[in-house]
């Protein structure tokens, strides 16, 4: 029942956003009463956050489908990044909040980026040190840190498009990744003689 509640009211927020979508709406395409939606979520702004973090989970999920085994932890970063950013361009839900009623991205930011930022932190962080030349990595704690600036700067770009960052190409998100998030990750190799 939770399942088809959360599908619903996501498939409803994609079509028409947030602000137009009812509790009677997401009922309605769920196939259910009003009254099972409101026993499970009390209101709107409970079913909203239950709606962000289940896409949340599914966009890490996919994102992490989508990295393919690199060489080494650096080509890693890379393809973290670029599937990131591709998942962040195409997602529906954030695109239609995107174009109709932004600020409730930023209001679930200030309001919950305080439970999602240290889920994506440690999915970033455990992702990496499951690699096999986690020797490479530099310690967890800067990997936190990495991983942080990497979702912030992922976030101002989605919520603040253009500028000299490359968000809208794969390419472009590569490079980018190749030059500034690859040495907040991996440790440099000495040079030998």
């Amino acid at each position: 029942m939770t399942a088809r509640i959360l599908a619903a009211a996501q498939k409803e927020f994609e079509l028409v956003g947030i602000r137009r979508s009812s509790m009677s709406d997401v009922a309605r395409r769920a196939g259910i009463s009003r009254a099972a939606v409101y026993r499970r979520y009390p209101g709107k702004d409970s079913l909203v956050k239950a709606v962000a973090g289940r896409e949340m989970l599914a966009v890490l999920a996919r994102v992490a489908a989508t990295v393919s085994v690199a060489p080494d932890a650096a080509g890693t970063v890379v393809q973290l990044a670029v599937a990131s950013a591709r998942e962040l361009r195409s997602n529906p839900l954030l695109l239609k909040l995107l174009e109709t009623e932004p600020e409730e991205l930023y209001n679930y930011g200030a309001t919950s980026g305080d439970t999602s930022l240290p889920i994506v932190r440690m999915f970033i962080v455990q992702y990496l040190q499951s690699l096999r030349d986690r020797d490479r990595l530099l310690p967890e704690a800067d990997l936190a840190m990495a991983a942080e600036i990497m979702i912030r700067l992922a976030t101002t770009q989605l919520l603040m498009p253009g500028g000299l960052m490359p968000f809208r190409d794969d390419a472009g998100v590569a490079e980018f990744a190749r030059r500034y998030f690859v040495p907040l990750v991996v440790r440099e190799i000495p040079a030998t003689a």
